[in-house]
């Protein structure tokens, strides 16, 4: 589904580095409401595919913090 693919792919790039997805869409509200149709019209895929994300984001930070320290 293409309304599932850009939020999920942008909330895991934004996982990454910088502030929470929750921070930059605090001004946008009709941005979260949409966000939060998509995510109750897919459930349960919604959830299965931001938990998978939260994962790889997870092992990608931990993956910078290895490299830095490697590097000293």
């Amino acid at each position: 589904m293409p309304a599932c693919g850009c939020p999920a792919t942008s909330q895991m790039l934004l996982m990454l580095q910088g502030p929470t997805l929750q921070e930059l869409l605090e001004p946008f509200p009709k941005v979260q409401q949409w966000m939060s149709k998509v995510a109750q019209s897919t459930d349960p895929h919604w959830k299965t595919v931001s938990a998978f994300l939260h994962k790889v984001a997870q092992r990608g930070k931990e993956r910078k913090v290895k490299a830095s320290q490697s590097k000293l």
